[in-house]
Parts: C-alpha cells; sequence; structure tokens
C-alpha cells in the first residue's frame, strides 16, 4: 500500500512494464505484487514498443504522436521502416491484450489450493461480496446432479455455469473466488475456470487453470485483467473435465474482495 500511495503522489509519466528480463517465469506481479499491479493496471496505457510494453499516463500519450507514431485503425502506428512498430492500447481489446502479455497467468497450479488452506487465517484480510451457492442454481451440461453438492460427469464437456448477470458486478469489486472441491476417487482434479464478461468477452483469455488438491480452493481471478477490469460480470463457470475425476462435489462457492482494496485511490 505504502507503495501505490508513493506513486500516487508522484506519478511517473512512464513505467517499464515487460521487456526479456523483467517477467519472471514462475508468477507475475499481479499475484506477487497485486496491489501495485492494480493500480498500475487501472490507472495506465499499455504501449507496445517493438518487443518492449511500457505502461503510459493517459495524459502523455499525445506525446507518441509529436514523436511521428500515428495511430491506424487497429492501434498500431508505424512510422517509417526505421522507427519502432508501436501498439496504443488506449482502447480494448488492444489494452487488454497487452495487458494479457504483462501480467495474465493462465495457468494458477496449485496455488489456489495453497491459499485455500490458510482460508481461516486470512479471514480478516478479506470480505464476503456474494455466497453465489446460495442465491444462484448453476446450469448444468454434460454433469448429473447427485446428493449433497455432488456431481458426476456424463458428457464429454461437463460445465456448471453460474448466471451472475442480475448481480452487476464488476470485477474491480470481487477479485478472490473461494469454494470447496473434492474429487471422489483421487486427491485433485485440474480444470478451467471462465467467466463471461463486458466490454470484452475472449473465450479463450477470459479463464485461469487451476490444479485443485481436495479442500477449500482461494482464486484469484483479479489477477487477470479481464477480470479486474471487467465492467459487467455475467457468467461464471467451472469446467470439471479432468477425466481422472468422474465424480466430484463443488459447494459454497462465493465471491470475496481484498480488505486493502477498499483503501486504494479509485
Amino acid at each position: 500500500m505504502r507503495a501505490v500511495e508513493r506513486l500516487q503522489k508522484t506519478l511517473p509519466p512512464v513505467a517499464l512494464a515487460s521487456a526479456d528480463s523483467t517477467v519472471p517465469t514462475n508468477n507475475t506481479s499481479a499475484v506477487r505484487s497485486h496491489l501495485l499491479y492494480r493500480f498500475v493496471a487501472e490507472h495506465y496505457i499499455p504501449v507496445a514498443v517493438d518487443q518492449v510494453i511500457l505502461m503510459v499516463r493517459p495524459d502523455r500519450l499525445d506525446r507518441l504522436k509529436n514523436l511521428g507514431w500515428n495511430e491506424d485503425a487497429s492501434n498500431a502506428a508505424i512510422a517509417n521502416e526505421a522507427m519502432p512498430t508501436v501498439m496504443i492500447g488506449n482502447a480494448n481489446p488492444v489494452r487488454l491484450a497487452l495487458l494479457d502479455q504483462i501480467f495474465r497467468l493462465p495457468d494458477l497450479d496449485s496455488l489456489a489450493s495453497a491459499w485455500g488452506q490458510s482460508f481461516n487465517s486470512l479471514q480478516s484480510e478479506i470480505k464476503q461480496v456474494k455466497n453465489i451457492s446460495t442465491t444462484v442454481q448453476p446450469t448444468l451440461q454434460g454433469v448429473q446432479p447427485l446428493k449433497d453438492n455432488r456431481y458426476r460427469m456424463t458428457g464429454a464437456k461437463p460445465t456448471l455455469t453460474f448466471d451472475l448477470s442480475s448481480l452487476n458486478l464488476k470485477g474491480r469489486d470481487a477479485g478472490l473466488l473461494a469454494f470447496d472441491f473434492a474429487c471422489t476417487h483421487r486427491r485433485k482434479a485440474s480444470f478451467p475456470i471462465a467467466w463471461e464478461s463486458q466490454p470484452t468477452n475472449d473465450v479463450q483469455a477470459n479463464q485461469v487453470q487451476i490444479k485443485a488438491l481436495n479442500g477449500k480452493q482461494l482464486v484469484p481471478l483479479d489477477a487477470s485483467p479481464r477480470w479486474l477490469l471487467a465492467e459487467h460480470i455475467k457468467t461464471l463457470q467451472f469446467a470439471p473435465t479432468d477425466a481422472a475425476c468422474p465424480e466430484f462435489s463443488l459447494a459454497n462457492v462465493t465471491l470475496y474482495q481484498r480488505a486493502d482494496v477498499a483503501q486504494m485511490p479509485r
């Protein structure tokens, strides 16, 4: 939070976001330094200059044109062969595509289970936004409901889809997804969690893959720029496609918010 407060007081005009030596292989700053990532993603515009991505203060974008970089209809600007290729992400979908390159972590591996194991000790750091399980019944496809929140796969593409459109939910207002999951015949299962959102909805990019060990899961959906910047979350979908886990339980699906986000500037 102190880093965000210092950044707010003296906003640098440009920040280096991505180059060959800046992105760790295991995770991104969206997980490691979430509040800083959140502030930059919400208040800066990504600009790609060849293989380097910069975060530029919105009031400094006009200076790019003074350098001879003029946007075309696709937001790609090429002054001449001697100048670098520039993409300015001041509009979707280019903005989200560039933010994905910097921050998106498509496979969270067992992070959700690791955070879930600390769920009780994290109660002072998160606040409940909406208990989805008690509000919305999922639409099932390729899944047979059993007793006690248990399900059995019956099709090649099983999904449980929660319609959240009536909740008028913005991604920035509920960034953590908690739920209880257990595979009946083994200790873990891998599957994607996806969502539909406005203003943009990219089926492949609007999802994260997790490796769920039996027990509580806590998924940082807000580590994805496409969730964080979504103005309206329409659906939330679980796709338990792991063939080694044909029977499973899913319960207590709930959205939370990080408590320290309330202290951040809008």
